[in-house]
């Protein structure tokens, strides 16, 4: 994997700044209320995400529910911020800590038919990465879809807690290496270029689960 098109930027993290920090969920909670948040985080994402996530979905990286939001009660949540999860089941959305959802789902292999990874891989290492695909792998079945959601340059610059750059070629060779297979890539809601200047552009990979 050395010939990944990857930008690694690990950066030291306080505590206030570590992604399972309650101040991080404190943060995204600011965000959220922000009107510039509130007019991007409504159409056309929420049209995006209902259109690719189908069926019955497990979102890691869920934080306070946004994408939990867009796709009511379809939708089972996964997080390794505490402070998150709870925030999501007080707005009444279904969500578990890591340790939590894979102690209760040892069981229930195969059973999503989406898996949605929205903005949590740039927070990882590519070995970090390409660990969590592979445990949250086996929750998927066999028809479904893996969906993986990554900021473009500005996004990426936006927040001190993001390590690794991912790109839609970095996220082709990622999902191969797990041997997903590709469906679709994009840049959205604009081409690619836009993604310099305008934080909320995204890249999109969709693929399928390995056949045996």
């Amino acid at each position: 994997m050395d010939h990944l098109h990857l930008r690694n930027s690990r950066r030291m993290n306080t505590s206030d700044d570590s992604t399972t920090s309650e101040a991080y969920t404190a943060r995204l909670t600011a965000l959220s209320s922000r009107f510039i948040s509130r007019l991007v985080g409504g159409q056309p994402y929420r049209w995006k995400i209902r259109r690719l996530a189908t069926g019955r979905v497990l979102e890691v990286g869920c934080g306070i529910g946004r994408n939990l939001n867009f796709l009511d009660s379809c939708a089972v949540g996964v997080d390794h911020n505490s402070a998150s999860v709870a925030i999501c089941t007080q707005r009444g959305f279904t969500a578990f800590t890591a340790d939590n959802f894979l102690s209760a789902a040892s069981s229930t292999n195969g059973t999503f038919d989406t898996l949605l990874f929205s903005h949590v891989l740039e927070h990882l290492t590519l070995a970090e990465a390409l660990a969590i695909l592979e445990t949250y792998l086996q929750y998927l079945s066999p028809q479904g879809r893996l969906i993986i959601i990554c900021p473009q340059q500005r996004g990426f610059a936006s927040d001190s807690t993001h390590i690794t750059y991912f790109d839609l070629d970095a996220l082709q060779q990622l999902t191969t290496t797990v041997k997903c297979e590709k469906i679709s890539s994009q840049s959205f809601p604009f081409p690619a270029f836009v993604g310099r200047w305008f934080t909320y552009n995204e890249w999109i990979h969709v693929s399928k689960p390995p056949t045996n």
